[in-house]
């Protein structure tokens, strides 16, 4: 299974201090990601082997939070948006077409979360992490094991 607590300890400790800038805050969310991603394992048994997507996840980041939005609800669509997208670029041994998340799950879950005041920064962190995962571990990961014959999986990330 993924490792969320990665996932939740990260997120959790970077918003439990301001960020100075919005490239800190995008680089602190867009690695989170990118370590708990590396946990997936494949329902055939295929490690990561690259998210060519996270440099650009930092990069779309940034520019949504420059924004200085106070629409919360397109914050939130936009930042889900842009981890989904990043996801999308996920890849794993024996992979062999894009991870397959439940459209609109990320989008809906922090619009939720984004119209809330949190108790804390750590609990926004640690529901934020929640949302990450909950899209994660519903999407679809499919793949062909090199075996003689070949043989098929699909299924969650592990």
């Amino acid at each position: 299974m993924p490792d969320f607590s990665i996932l939740k300890s990260q997120l959790e400790g970077s918003f439990s201090k301001v960020a100075n800038t919005e490239k800190i805050a995008a680089d602190n969310i867009a690695n989170a990601f990118d370590t708990y991603c590396k946990s997936i394992v494949n329902a055939g048994g295929g490690t990561f082997a690259a998210m060519p997507g996270t440099e650009i996840l930092k990069v779309k980041l940034e520019r949504i939070f420059k924004q200085q939005s106070l629409v919360k609800t397109q914050i939130a669509s936009e930042v889900a948006t842009a981890i989904d997208e990043c996801f999308l670029t996920l890849l794993t041994t024996h992979q062999t077409q894009p991870p397959t998340p439940i459209v609109g799950t990320l989008v809906t879950e922090c619009q939720v979360l984004f119209n809330k005041t949190p108790n804390s920064g750590t609990t926004f962190g640690r529901e934020f992490a929640e949302a990450i995962d909950k899209s994660v571990r519903t999407s679809t990961i499919v793949g062909m094991l090199p075996t003689s014959p070949p043989a098929p999986f699909s299924g969650p990330p592990l």
